[in-house]
Parts: structure tokens; sequence; C-alpha cells
């Protein structure tokens, strides 16, 4: 399972940018002379026992249409007599499984199944199917990933989209009967688009761009926006290797939903799931003001907001967040209220 030092492409622009500011001195143009830094601060012990990543499982295989999927299903971590729904994490763009972090994906599983998976087209999740003008659609994603779900046997899991697995998600909700074939959804640092959608310099658009600034895209400027960085650059070695090529990423450079695109935006309040909507404040990739707006539209949703947190949310609070994760999934008595 372990593997040379990778991150993606948008983590990579990501950390160069955040370790160039707090460290107040040029940053060297690649990851592995950026490691070094992060080494030198050692990794915390409360995150040391998730080097180990065994707990994966073996990875699987799934054919669905023209698509041939690469998952990892695992769970409940501990001896339980009542776990949880199936819990299935759909990723975001230009991102795959293994840059879901193993603290993040060990406290979700604990009291329940958990599944990863390359979404299709990118990493190990192949397809032989290319879309007529070279890019993947919401509705390709999510239709390919309901027909996953069925394939491997789940009935109503639980699902979480982050980013453009979000989309992903809210497109399954309002146009593929997400309404029944699946049970709670979390939709972390995504939104809708449709009137009042913001878009800031800093949007989907300037995403990729070289020319931008990518300080602040996943992590904020902050002490703690460093240590998330300095986890993702231990962990990253240890989980599964599926990088993308650059012509798969190119695939999901897809259009998503902006002010004048209502698709989504005017079928929220036809989602009867219950939904938890998780943004960070300082998100520069989707505004807190539209998750807010996402959270509004549908009905008895749950809005779940990190102070300090950009976009990469889950990762950067992957110790606090399974604790809300599974008081909205189980819905206990618990308390949703992060600092």
């Amino acid at each position: 399972m372990s593997r040379g030092l990778r991150v993606s492409p948008l983590l990579l622009a990501a950390s160069l940018a955040l370790l160039a500011g707090l460290c107040q001195a040029q940053v060297p143009g690649s990851l592995s002379t950026l490691a070094p830094y992060c080494f030198e601060k050692g990794l915390p012990a409360a995150y040391q026992p998730y080097l180990d990543t065994s707990f994966l499982g073996e990875e699987q295989h799934a054919l669905v249409g023209t698509v041939n999927y690469s998952y990892y299903q695992f769970g409940p971590l501990q001896q339980t007599s009542s776990p949880g729904r199936p819990l299935i994490m759909i990723t975001g763009s230009g991102a795959t499984y293994s840059d879901w972090t193993p603290d993040l994906l060990s406290g979700l599983a604990q009291n329940r199944e958990v599944i990863i998976f390359d979404n299709r087209g990118i990493g190990r999740s192949t397809d032989s199917y290319i879309p007529p003008n070279g890019l993947y659609t919401l509705g390709d994603y999510a239709s390919s990933t309901v027909d996953f779900i069925a394939e491997i046997g789940l009935e109503q899991p639980d699902a979480l989209g982050w980013s453009l697995g979000g989309f992903i998600l809210l497109t399954m909700l309002v146009d593929f009967n997400g309404n029944e074939t699946l049970s709670h959804a979390i939709l972390a640092n995504t939104a809708a688009g449709g009137p009042g959608y913001i878009e800031s310099p800093d949007s989907y658009a300037d995403y990729g761009d070289s020319d931008s600034e990518p300080l602040g895209f996943l992590y904020p400027d902050t002490q703690t926006g460093l240590d998330g960085l300095c986890r993702l650059i231990y962990f990253n070695p240890a989980m599964p290797d599926d990088e993308p090529t650059d012509a798969q990423e190119n695939l999901q450079n897809i259009n998503f939903p902006t002010v004048n695109d209502t698709s989504i935006s005017s079928k929220l309040g036809g989602i009867t799931n219950p939904v938890l909507v998780l943004t960070g404040a300082q998100d520069q990739i989707v505004a807190t003001a539209d998750a807010y707006q996402l959270a509004n539209g549908i009905p008895g949703s749950i809005f779940l907001q990190y102070q300090d947190s950009g976009h990469a949310t889950l990762q950067q609070h992957a110790l606090s967040f399974p604790r809300f994760a599974s008081a909205f999934l189980d819905e206990s008595e618990a308390q949703i209220n992060p600092q």
C-alpha cells in the first residue's frame, strides 16, 4: 500500500502557496523538497496510528457499463451490534480516493461501512466512453455513480460529496431519484448555482489557471491550515497509488452551475432526504454564502461551518468531523457545534 510522495496538482498548488505565506521564504517548486519542512515539525502523536492504512483492505473493481470502477470498502472498524448505514464518499474535481486522508476515513468507519472510489475516467477507474465534447457532464457522473451503488449491492446508503462530488450528489438527489435510492446526504464545500450565486475571483473558473493565486484554495493561511497541509504530506505516501493523468483531469473540467443556471437550484425544495451542508468560513472556491444559500434551499437541512477552514474542510478537521457526521447520520442527540 505504501508508495512514493504524491499529491494531486491542485493540492500541490495550494501547498506551495500556503507554505510560502507562512514561512515567509521562497518555497521550492516541488513537493519532495517541501516535505522536509513538515517532517521537521513531526507528526503529532494523535495522528501517528493513521500511518497504518491496512484497514482499507484490498482494492476492488466493479464493471458498470463502460466504466471499470476501482474502490475500497471497509468498516465497521469497531465491534458493534448496531452499525450505521454504509457511507459512500464522492470526491472532487481532479482528486482521487488517495486524496482522502486516513484519519478522516478511519474516523468515519468506526461504526459503519465506508466506500471510497475513483470517479469515472480518473485515477484507477477507467472508462472506454469518451464524451463527444471531451468533457463529462454532471449527469454523466451522477447516473454512473447511481449504477455503481446498485452494482456493489448498497441499498439506500448514506452519501457524502465533497466539492465536485457535492455537485454530483446534488444531481443524484434532484435528477436521479435520490429521495428513494439514498438515505442521508452530506454536501461538503459545494453549492447549487442559480440566482444569488457568488462567483468570486478565485472561483472554479480560475482554479486551474496557472496565473491565478492559489493561496487559500484548499487550506487557510493560518497555523491550523499549515498543520492540515503537513498531515496531508505525511499521510499521502501511505494511501493507494491512483495518480490521475493529465488527460483524465481534463475530462473533469466540467461547466459547473452558475448564477444563470437553475438546473439544480430550482429543484432543491423537492429534496426530502436529511441533508447536512458543510463549509469552511475561509473557503475561496465555494463562498460561504453559496453554501448557506444551498442549505436554505433544502427543507430541514443542517448548516455546519468551521471558522478556521478553507476548501479542504474534511481533511483539515479530520478528527472532529466524524463525530459530527455520526451525530447527523445516526440522528443522535449530540450537538453539532464546531469551533
